[in-house]
């Protein structure tokens, strides 16, 4: 378990750097200290193995801190953005709920009176002297380790519960440190990514996993996090990628080694390019899912190379069509990785799980092809999910609020790949009565705010399946179609 790793470097490291938290260093032999003397408190609190721990704290690295001394003495955590997100996400058997006694005013107490929850509210100053303790000894080898809860983003309709035990932790640290060069020697910047997220939470468990280091920004300025050139990799969305870039040239320092590791959404090319000038050029592309990981990575060097993927030589992506046959190349169909540690579907959630994996594989629900060398390109969503630069829409309350504002018979939202390899909405109308053409782009901006832009298609009738379902593989080869 990944706290034991820690308390081995500490124990063979102790002066190495492990954490760096806005203005703040820690040592592998800090980082132990106070996890050791979380541990230790919360062991005297007794909290139960048998149900989980939600941590909630604004300090991301206090949930680091509580999240593994917990796990060290069995308990299985999750941790969230604010107290109100803990009641939907139907977690069954709540443990106890932690967080700083500055967090957790009168109406958390009430809150988590009324849901029947334990609420653990930790003082300040309950961990003072923690520099001065020992190291703290690796668990031994039958002490128990619990796992950690991750939401996903989104992309399958809702956010859904993926168990990471301590068996598909230990795996995921050679296979990630293998896929994007992790050592020992290694600062990974993370930005503000949380735990709950498989951003914030594997990638800072493989660094730490081999002995390197975490870097996390909190708050305004995260540019400033780039500015002592330590990191190694960096990785981040397109939106924060703006962000970044969106600071005064002269507060950006460019560092050509660092590997920047760009997810959760395509990456447009005028944004590579002046990332490129800006930042790093060593800019790679990354698609991965909380369910699987990284299954892709690309350096970027030409524009064609944000169109088309590399497939990691470790991992195995299949197209195929609605029956699971594999579709020939350049044939567009469903794209599923091949699972490769012990996540098998969702806690809690038989129907989605169904949905989602089977014969040893995830279906992410994207359309993809293939072309003969072997590079793959995502062709926009099957799933009613619509995802641009990192944004995840449920497509459903857009489409009927649409709907309903256009007096249409039928609307279908959904995203493809554009000109320049960012993916673009689209929507499809189909309606009886002109729609004035004011009134339509008002209409769509307003329940399309977040996306810069949407293409509208007029149709005669939506494609639909005999229970009246939209069938969005055929609509979108309608759309193709046309603009063809």
């Amino acid at each position: 378990m990944l706290a034991k790793r820690i308390f081995e470097h500490a124990r063979a490291s102790p002066d190495k750097l492990a954490v760096i938290y806005g203005e703040s260093r820690l040592s592998y032999g800090d980082f132990a200290r106070m996890i050791g003397a979380a541990r230790d408190y919360l062991d005297a609190l007794e909290p139960p193995t048998d149900a989980i721990a939600v941590l909630r704290t604004a300090s991301l690295l206090d949930v680091w801190i509580l999240g593994l001394a917990l796990r060290s003495l069995g308990v299985t955590t999750l941790s969230v953005r604010v107290f109100d997100d803990i009641a939907p996400l139907d977690l069954g058997a709540i443990g106890c709920i932690i967080t700083s006694q500055a967090e957790a005013p009168a109406r958390v107490h009430a809150m988590a009176q009324n849901a029947g929850w334990r609420l653990i509210a930790i003082p300040d100053g309950a961990f003072e002297g923690a520099a001065q303790r020992p190291i703290p000894p690796p668990p031994g080898a039958a002490a128990p380790a619990g796992g950690h809860i991750l939401l996903t983003s989104g992309t399958t309709g809702s956010y859904k519960k993926v168990l990471i035990d301590p068996v598909s932790e230990a795996m995921n640290i050679p296979r990630r440190s293998a896929i994007f060069g992790i050592s020992a020697a290694s600062v990974i910047n993370l930005f503000d990514f949380a735990a709950w997220t498989s951003a914030g939470y594997n990638m800072a468990v493989c660094a730490w996993g081999v002995g390197g280091a975490v870097q996390i920004h909190q708050g305004a300025d995260k540019h400033r996090s780039l500015a002592s050139g330590e990191a190694t990799h960096a990785e981040l969305h397109p939106e924060l990628l703006k962000e970044l870039l969106a600071a005064p040239a002269d507060a950006l320092r460019r560092n050509p080694q660092m590997m920047l590791i760009v997810i959760s959404g395509a990456l447009p090319k005028a944004l590579w390019e002046e990332t490129r000038e800006r930042l790093t050029p060593r800019i790679h592309t990354c698609i991965s899912s909380t369910e699987t990981g990284p299954f892709t990575l690309t350096l970027i060097e030409t524009a064609d190379d944000l169109r088309w993927h590399r497939v990691h030589p470790s991992r195995s992506v299949e197209i195929v069509d609605d029956a699971g046959a594999p579709v020939a190349q350049g044939q567009l169909g469903r794209m599923r990785v091949r699972l490769v540690d012990k996540v098998s579907g969702y806690l809690g959630d038989a129907e989605t799980t169904a949905r989602f994996f089977a014969d040893g594989c995830f279906y992410t629900g994207d359309l993809a092809a293939f072309r003969p060398d072997g590079r793959l390109s995502l062709q926009g969503r099957i799933t009613e999910v619509i995802n641009v630069d990192g944004n995840k829409v449920a497509a459903a309350p857009v489409e009927e609020a649409l709907q309903d504002a256009l007096g249409a018979e039928g609307v279908c939202v959904f995203s493809m790949q554009g000109a320049d390899a960012a993916e673009e909405v689209h929507v499809a109308i189909e309606a009886r009565r002109p729609i004035d053409r004011a009134e339509l782009t008002a209409i769509v901006r307003h329940q399309l705010q977040g996306f810069d832009k949407a293409h509208v298609h007029f149709v005669k009738a939506l494609p639909r399946s005999p229970a009246g379902k939209i069938q969005r593989l055929a609509l979108r080869a309608m759309v193709m179609g046309a603009k063809g």
